[in-house]
């Protein structure tokens, strides 16, 4: 089964090297969409100085290997937990993703009240603690707070998002 994952991380590799390498043309066209006029310092910086959109990067990248590494290990931790049955496991797995779509909708209304950076933040230590629960119980208590990951990781990606391209302009 870690054939094809290493295949295709080998090829995004080369071909993200090959990108890299490339001599693309730079994009520095004024266009009328954009705020800025030409010759404003505005169009001259480079999205790499705005410290809120790298760690927004690397912020998402790191939830999406949490939120699929929960989801790809969930059937196996949860019969490691004592679920005996495939289809039970399954059920539970699809709980996880459950949890997201009920987190997002939820999320949703909640931020009309809490600002998008505190909810964020409260999430992500929910998540952790919920985790910390997963790892150091066993049985109905370990599966459950795996499950209920999901809200906490529900309103990650969006959020993350938003805030990382906040204050760029069009």
């Amino acid at each position: 089964m870690q054939g094809p994952y290493i295949v295709i991380a080998i090829a995004l590799f080369v071909l993200g090297f090959a990108v890299m390498f490339m001599h693309l043309p730079s994009i520095n066209l004024t266009r009328a969409f954009r705020p800025a006029t030409e010759g404003d310092a505005f169009l001259d910086r480079s999205i790499w100085s705005y410290k809120h959109t790298v760690l927004g990067m690397v912020g998402i990248f790191f939830y999406v290997g949490v939120e699929i590494a929960l989801a790809a290990n969930a059937i196996q931790f949860f019969k490691t937990q004592g679920v005996d049955s495939k289809d039970t496991a399954a059920l539970l797995a699809s709980f996880y993703m459950f949890a997201i779509m009920i987190g997002r909708f939820a999320g949703t209304v909640v931020m009309k009240v809490v600002k998008a950076e505190k909810l964020l933040v409260g999430l992500g230590i929910f998540g952790v603690l919920l985790l910390v629960v997963a790892m150091f119980t066993t049985g109905t208590v370990a599966v459950w707070a795996l499950v209920l990951c999901g809200l906490a990781n529900s309103i990650m990606y969006p959020t993350i998002f938003a805030l990382g391209i906040a204050e760029l302009g069009r």
